[in-house]
């Protein structure tokens, strides 16, 4: 399926008209009909902003329809994929840090209770 059919499913299935995209997206209703016509091609920028509309990944826009996206953007994807995957490594490690300090106070509070009765 050709990403403009994707682009006419996803809209249809949200119930949306073309105007309406065409007003989220803050483009003409002629510059979104291009797009669902495959007489434009479709940008990241744009695909982006697509999957906004719809509250979907990028991912989940070629997976969902059986769509690979094409090859010159796989190591992006894979680069932003493994991005992510750094950063909530980083986030266990510093919930893992929070969750140790707030341990540590509570038996400081704890130590200075029994001190002051």
């Amino acid at each position: 399926m050709d990403a403009g059919n994707i682009i006419r499913k996803l809209r249809v299935q949200n119930g949306y008209t073309q105007q309406h995209v065409a007003d989220l997206l803050r483009v003409s209703r002629n510059a979104y009909m291009a797009w669902e016509n495959n007489q434009v091609e479709l940008t990241l920028s744009r695909l982006r902003s697509l999957c906004e509309v719809y509250q979907i990944s990028i991912l989940d826009f070629f997976q969902a329809n059986e769509m690979q996206p094409p090859p010159t953007k796989l190591p992006a994807i894979a680069g932003a994929i493994s991005f992510r995957d750094q950063l909530l490594d980083k986030l266990a490690v510093m919930k893992e840090q929070n969750s140790r300090i707030i341990k540590m106070n509570n038996k400081l509070i704890r130590v200075i209770r029994s001190a002051a009765k």
